[in-house]
């Protein structure tokens, strides 16, 4: 893990910028206070939330309702306009709601990547490998118990797009292939009761490792590099919101300062040279996946842009 970066980079600097600037001014109730986060549920299952948010409220006074779902599913409470700031690691679902209108300022704030962990005994044969796709085409092969997110997470996303490039058909009766439907906590101590692969954001399951018999099997390919952006909700498609307080970045990072969240939570803070020089172009969305009434970008680009 690299050491402690202060920079602008830092994802507790960014996800505390885009909070205050997307409160609304207006708001004058004590309910009426709250700042709706909606977020994947790796940053709340990995801490990273523990940590920047007590620092958030009590700085500033506000509170943070945290709607903790699939990368999916919060971005689709951003283009409803059910959220103030939505936090996800869905670079394909992002990019298309951003080139809508629907979310403003995208930015980068940290990165990680995701691992297959399985059993021990490694029945499909993962161990020693790096390449994604062959380890998909393994498990499909020997046809070894494989526990998907099944949630329209990012996490899911990125599985669904992996069985699309090893062109593996998944069967329908969920002989070994099954959903949990759940986060990815309760997906991981699935697959561990199990004895079944999954894949899982490195950050995620450090935080249960020690509680779980998974071992991790396959990582390393660039294909399972998982970055996260943070971005507001356009106030034009939320009723709710109508506008925003701006507040100095500088400020923020004299309130923020001095805080290591990602070390603890095996986060990487963003950095614009290493994510463009590590990340493939990302193809448009495949059918059927989220959005489904957004437009798909017609020129899909790096995944380290930042749609404003």
């Amino acid at each position: 893990m690299r050491q402690a970066d202060r920079r602008p980079g830092c994802p507790m600097l960014w996800v505390m910028a885009l909070l205050v600037s997307a409160h609304p001014a207006n708001r004058l109730s004590a309910q009426s206070q709250d700042v709706i986060l909606a977020t994947t549920t790796s940053t709340r299952d990995a801490g990273l939330l523990d940590s920047v948010l007590p620092v958030f409220e009590r700085r500033t006074g506000l509170k943070v309702k945290v709607v903790a779902v699939g990368s999916g599913q919060a971005l689709e409470m951003g283009r409803r306009g059910d959220a103030d700031v939505v936090l996800a690691h869905a670079p394909d679902a992002e990019r298309a709601l951003a080139d809508s209108g629907y979310v403003l300022r995208r930015r980068l704030v940290m990165h990680n990547d995701f691992l297959f962990v399985g059993p021990p005994s490694d029945p499909a044969g993962l161990r020693g490998t790096n390449d994604a796709v062959v380890a998909m085409r393994r498990i499909a092969a020997r046809q070894v118990l494989f526990v998907s997110r099944g949630d329209r997470s990012g996490t899911h996303l990125l599985e669904q797009k992996l069985w699309r490039i090893a062109g593996i058909r998944l069967p329908s009766d969920g002989e070994w292939y099954v959903e949990s439907g759940q986060g990815m906590s309760a997906t991981l101590q699935m697959a561990d009761q199990k004895h079944a692969y999954t894949i899982s954001d490195r950050a995620t399951y450090l935080v249960w490792r020690d509680k779980l018999e998974l071992v991790p099997l396959t990582d390393g390919d660039t294909l399972l590099y998982n970055v996260y952006h943070i971005m507001e909700v356009n106030p034009r498609n939320a009723p709710r919101i109508k506008r925003y307080r701006r507040s100095s970045t500088g400020r923020l990072l004299r309130v923020a300062g001095g805080a290591n969240t990602h070390r603890r939570v095996r986060q990487i803070p963003f950095r614009q040279e290493s994510v463009r020089s590590r990340c493939r172009k990302a193809g448009p969305l495949a059918p059927g996946t989220f959005p489904t009434a957004i437009p798909t970008p017609s020129s899909p680009r790096c995944c380290p842009d930042t749609a404003s």
